[in-house]
């Protein structure tokens, strides 16, 4: 970033459990030449269905991060496989995605 001495990366994680489970938690984290400041700027629980959490996080990345590069870390343990497929068939969304 010009003019800024930190390089910053946003990661957003969504993790799905059962039965309506799930969680979002949105971290920036600022690099510097060897250093790095991780801050947990929210952390959401997503109170709901799996196609609303989806959408939830659709829209988080889209009003919050969709101007910067970020990484979307999923789980893709139980039911998460297959939201990360829909996620991934987001067009709007472009973030890079990785499974854990």
């Amino acid at each position: 970033m010009q003019g800024n001495p930190d390089a910053v990366r946003y990661f957003i994680g969504l993790t799905l459990g059962q039965n309506k489970d799930h969680a979002l938690c949105l971290v920036e984290c600022y690099e510097r030449p060897e250093t790095a400041r991780l801050v947990v700027n929210h952390c959401i629980s997503l109170n709901n269905t799996t196609t609303k959490a989806i959408r939830s996080t659709k829209n988080t990345i889209l009003r919050s991060y969709s101007r910067y590069p970020s990484v979307l870390v999923v789980d893709a343990t139980m039911v998460g496989r297959p939201v990360i497929d829909r996620l991934q068939d987001e067009p709007q969304i472009k973030s890079d995605i990785y499974m854990v």
